[in-house]
């Protein structure tokens, strides 16, 4: 980790596992709806997609384009699943350790994330220490991933360069993301996405375990 001074994580699937709240979520704003419940494989396409994204996927499909139907939904989903959404998150086993590791390091550490802040901010609270992450980038007010404004936010903040980062993401926008904005991209294949779909959208290494993650160098790509 010698040549890397940055380091940024994705939330969702990467950071912790987020999928039952989500999961929960929904289903609460289908059944307010009157709507059939939604399953994990029914919901993982659509979950790094950033909120509305999120709603819109997650409802039959006849719904989808019914822009009243989708501002029910957000208006049921965002305040149920903000005070619901570390009910059955946690983080991945392992992850913690590293990531006290690297910041006793002095690696400056970073979250990237297309959830809103009023989602992100509770999660992070709860589950990690008070300034672990020294900025946290949502989809409000930067636009989602893959676009790069809250990459190069990070890069301004902490006055490093895309070279000197690591980027840990599970899910094709996230190795997008990363490979566009020339960091060393590392898809975490614990997350929501199949390892085959990290490494076509561009990741420069795959890791199955956070064990892994202390071992990395430059020469790790494919």
């Amino acid at each position: 980790m010698e040549r890397f001074k940055t380091v940024i994580f994705d939330l969702d699937g990467t950071l912790c596992c987020t999928l039952p709240d989500l999961l929960g979520g929904v289903n609460y704003m289908l059944g307010v709806l009157g709507l059939p419940p939604q399953t994990e494989e029914g919901i993982l396409p659509s979950a790094s997609m950033g909120l509305e994204g999120f709603i819109r996927y997650s409802l039959p499909e006849r719904f989808r384009n019914d822009e009243e139907t989708v501002k029910k939904a957000l208006a049921i989903y965002s305040p149920y699943y903000i005070a619901n959404s570390c009910d059955k998150t946690y983080v991945y086993p392992g992850l913690a350790d590293v990531i006290g590791e690297w910041k006793k390091a002095g690696l400056r550490l970073a979250v990237f994330t297309n959830k809103p802040l009023s989602q992100t901010d509770g999660i992070l609270k709860k589950l990690f220490p008070a300034g672990t992450f020294e900025a946290v980038i949502c989809a409000d007010p930067y636009p989602p991933k893959p676009d790069l404004t809250g990459f190069y936010e990070i890069m301004d903040r902490f006055g490093t360069t895309p070279e000197e980062t690591l980027y840990l993401g599970d899910s094709d926008i996230d190795m997008k993301t990363g490979s566009r904005g020339g960091a060393f991209t590392v898809g975490v294949t614990w997350g929501y996405c199949k390892p085959e779909v990290l490494t076509a959208n561009g990741a420069d290494l795959l890791v199955s375990r956070p064990e892994e993650l202390r071992t990395l160098t430059r020469k790790d790509r494919f």
